[in-house]
């Protein structure tokens, strides 16, 4: 396979063909030192979101390496190092936008021995790829010239399957895209929040990357309804005073780092604020000590808010147990903050793997999305 050198920065020749393309000679947004046209006032889109592109065919090759990637919108806690850009967490992605023509490939590295899923939306069209173990490339979008918004998210959960990405290879130009305000959430959970169970044909084995797809969650149904960026950080058989079974894992432990699967880098919590929190945890803790449970709950909701003091806290359970209903709602009044609620909701183990099904997961969301409503302000 042919390799280029770091080449992301822009050619004159490019900014003259794409100056040309579009019938725009000043202004517009800048990109490592180059020009490139305004979006909003060049070019018309098209149905589906790109740009129309006159007589251009031609764009020269690009090879955007990691340390480049500041150019894309990053999705969720993702680590950037040597290997690339990690995919670790659930919906963790990017979207890279820009002028493109021809394939998109992502270079890529795969972590495990199982399939990793991704979901890939081109110009608002959405699709499913499979990565295989051992993968080292995967097309990501054929598109004619023009401008074309790109956005990757991986479907499947952390303790599944995880991939790096070490390189975008395309023709054209990528360009920074602008900063969003809108509504953040970060969705603090379990399997549930992953998705796993929840797919139509569930029930080829708890941890089959067929079975845990997080956009059929609870959480990725209340962003989209309510037009919000998320983050999540889940894992599957993860608890608050301890996991599933054999498995200790606890949340609280890995909190504050941006990916426990990739060293131990903390998370800034200065660069993406949420506007809410939403917990969902206390399903794998079924048989802990009352007590032990208790103190563990209160002690989260103590480091969540120290890390988000602005943020609307809101601990969602019911969902697979109610025994430690009482415990959380004690533990929530404990705190004093009058910015954290409860929200009960119904069990639900018919889905793959007793866990709730895709209609549950709905059912979620719905009261979910209602909650988020009622105690945000103005959205």
């Amino acid at each position: 396979m042919k390799k280029y050198g770091l080449c992301f920065v822009i050619t004159a020749a490019l900014a003259s063909v794409l100056i040309g393309m579009t019938g725009c000679s000043s202004g517009g947004i800048r990109n490592h030192g180059t020009t490139l046209p305004d979006r909003t006032e060049s070019g018309e889109k098209t149905e589906n979101g790109s740009r129309e592109t006159g007589t251009v065919t031609e764009y020269p090759e690009t090879r955007l390496t990691a340390d480049g990637f500041s150019c894309l919108r990053l999705h969720g806690r993702t680590v950037t190092d040597s290997r690339g850009l990690r995919l670790d967490w659930s919906y963790s992605g990017f979207t890279a936008e820009g002028y493109f023509s021809g394939d998109v490939v992502a270079e890529i590295r795969t972590f495990g021995d199982k399939q990793c899923y991704i979901h890939i939306t081109v110009d608002g069209e959405d699709s499913v790829s499979v990565i295989e173990p051992g993968t080292e490339e995967t097309v990501l979008a054929t598109v004619s010239p023009g401008y074309h918004v790109i956005t990757v998210r991986k479907a499947t959960e952390i303790r599944t399957s995880r991939l790096a990405v070490s390189a975008l290879r395309f023709k054209g130009a990528a360009v920074t895209p602008e900063k969003t305000d809108g509504l953040k959430i970060e969705f603090i959970g379990d399997s549930v929040t992953c998705g796993v169970g929840s797919s139509p044909d569930a029930g080829n084995g708890y941890s089959d990357p067929r079975d845990c797809d997080v956009f059929n969650s609870y959480a990725v149904m209340t962003g989209k309804v309510l037009d919000a960026e998320i983050n999540l950080v889940s894992a599957g058989g993860w608890g608050v005073s301890k996991g599933a079974g054999k498995n200790n894992g606890r949340i609280p432990d890995i909190y504050r780092y941006t990916s426990f699967r990739s060293g131990k880098e903390e998370w800034n919590f200065a660069a993406w604020k949420p506007d809410v929190v939403v917990i969902a945890l206390g399903a794998n803790d079924e048989g802990a000590d009352p007590a032990v449970f208790g103190k563990a709950v209160y002690d989260f909701l103590v480091t969540v808010r120290e890390c988000n003091p602005d943020a609307k806290i809101v601990w969602m359970y019911g969902y697979l147990f109610t025994g430690f209903t009482d415990v959380i709602g004690n533990a929530i009044e404990k705190t004093g903050d009058r910015n954290i609620f409860l929200l009960e909701v119904k069990p639900d183990m018919s889905g793959g793997w007793k866990h709730p099904s895709y209609s549950a997961q709905c059912g979620f969301a719905e009261a979910l999305t209602a909650k988020i409503r009622d105690i945000v302000s103005s959205r």
